[in-house]
């Protein structure tokens, strides 16, 4: 990450019609791709900076639980990239030719060579995603307690194993169902 890229990313906050009201903050999380020959390009941002009580969960789930800015560009970003494979999917013998994706053999979609995605959060992220920046400015004994290395490894049960796709390895994060959506377009 370079400050152009910031700027180029605050630069489009700042044009967007809404600004918090004066006094407050927020959070800003973007998601853009990096290529060797080509422009950045801005596939999700997003601000935000809280989860809902339990108290507060809607009984019928019409709202979203996790309103924090990395969690909501993380979802814009997998709209873009959905979007992307059905724009290369639906166009009459290969017209349109992403710069970004590219799909492979077995009718999957990948980053074409040179291709990276970014992700930049103008604070530290929050919860587990922060403990080793917070564990910096402590002393020994409470930065051994944020150590993720003591942990268990985590992983899907036998039982749970059937139900995974290829290549997954737990249902934690749910990481893998954009692969899924892929998968089903192809």
């Amino acid at each position: 990450m370079c400050d152009g890229d910031v700027i180029c990313i605050l630069s489009t906050y700042l044009r967007l019609p809404y600004q918090p009201p004066p006094g407050q903050y927020t959070v800003v999380a973007s998601f853009y791709l990096l290529s060797t020959s080509i422009r950045p390009k801005i596939i999700s941002i997003a601000t935000g900076t809280k989860c809902l009580p339990i108290s507060r969960y809607p009984s019928k789930g019409e709202a979203l639980h996790d309103s924090h800015a990395e969690v909501l560009a993380r979802r814009g970003a997998i709209r873009w990239f959905l979007l992307e494979v059905l724009r290369c999917s639906l166009e009459d013998s290969g017209r349109y030719e992403s710069p970004w994706i590219e799909q492979r053999l077995n009718g999957r979609f990948k980053l074409k060579e040179g291709v990276q995605v970014c992700l930049y959060i103008s604070t530290p992220p929050c919860g587990d995603a922060s403990m080793r920046i917070l564990a910096l400015g402590q002393d020994e004994e409470m930065a051994s307690l944020k150590n993720s290395s003591v942990f268990a490894p985590l992983g899907a049960t036998p039982e749970e194993e059937d139900f995974l796709p290829v290549g997954a390895s737990s249902f934690i994060g749910f990481d893998w169902y954009p692969e899924l959506y892929v998968s089903a377009l192809s």
